[in-house]
């Protein structure tokens, strides 16, 4: 069987095409240049379904939806539920996950690391606690690199942004920005990686993915496991699931 993997993020969409459950293509485009996703896989072979997971609203409804359907397909979105692939969910209403998020954490349990922090780092950045026994404990949602710069660039009158790089306490606005920005999210992290510490006196797997995840884990002093794929990892689990 062949299923198109869509991952529509707020800033890129991702994809990965696979045939018996191995991938034999993939991409990944700006979310403003759909035009280049459908014209990458317009030659692809005819999937039999196509399965997304979409966080982008109707532009990344209608994206997708306008790529697939000279095939005659029709997106099978997916949503978070209450218990799936292992994986128990701990909102009162499940739905309101995001699917993304929901489609890493059935991922990451895949994996059997134990206790797991999932982080995502994109616009925003997306750190949840999976337990070792399944359960998504809750999480976090932070504002990620390009929000931040967006807002100090709008929001205030001098500080704008420039290109800087990450030193301390920073003799440049630039090199302040960019310091900061590294602080606040790396920090962000670590309490969070802390306060599971705390609660269960063993240190976290850190699962790290997204765009800027490498960026991330470059500023950590602590293991991190880079898994870019991972939103794509899940929605195959999901897919292979709901063959039969």
């Amino acid at each position: 069987m062949s299923i198109l993997l869509v991952d529509i993020g707020n800033s890129r969409i991702k994809w990965t095409l696979n045939r018996d459950e191995h991938a034999v293509a993939h991409g990944a485009h700006l979310l403003g240049e759909a035009k280049s996703f459908r014209t990458a896989i317009v030659n692809l072979a005819r999937p039999e379904r196509v399965i997304a997971c979409n966080v982008a609203g109707e532009t990344g409804q209608e994206a997708l939806s306008a790529a697939v359907s000279a095939w005659g397909l029709v997106p099978q979105w997916v949503t978070a539920s209450r218990e799936a692939h292992g994986v128990i969910n701990c909102y009162a209403i499940a739905e309101n996950l995001g699917p993304d998020r929901w489609a890493a954490l059935i991922a990451a349990h895949a994996m059997g690391l134990g206790e797991t922090l999932v982080v995502s780092l994109g616009t925003a950045m997306t750190v949840d606690w999976l337990r070792a026994n399944g359960e998504f404990a809750g999480g976090m949602i932070i504002p990620g690199l390009r929000l931040m710069r967006e807002a100090l660039a709008h929001g205030t009158e001098g500080v704008g942004y420039q290109q800087g790089k990450i030193s301390g306490f920073a003799c440049s606005t630039a090199d302040a920005v960019e310091g900061g920005l590294a602080c606040a999210l790396s920090g962000a992290l670590r309490q969070a990686r802390q306060t599971v510490i705390d609660a269960t006196r063993h240190a976290p797997v850190c699962l790290v993915t997204g765009g800027d995840g490498a960026w991330l884990a470059a500023l950590l002093d602590f293991p991190v496991v880079l898994a870019p794929d991972l939103v794509l990892q899940g929605l195959a689990l999901m897919a292979r699931g709901n063959e039969h």
